[in-house]
């Protein structure tokens, strides 16, 4: 695989079950850290940091 694949704008990070209750609105939250915008570079088995 190449490294200078483009990724996407938007990436899913996370989810969580939520339930709510006909009309009923929630924010969730979620704590990313450092690796969660990083990504596995296959030939080098590193995670590089996204730019």
């Amino acid at each position: 695989m190449s490294d200078n694949r483009q990724r996407s704008e938007k990436e899913l990070k996370g989810f969580a079950e939520v339930s709510l209750e006909p009309n009923e609105e929630k924010t969730d939250t979620f704590t990313l850290d450092k690796r969660s915008f990083a990504e596995w570079i296959f030939r080098t088995r590193r995670w590089r940091g996204r730019n």
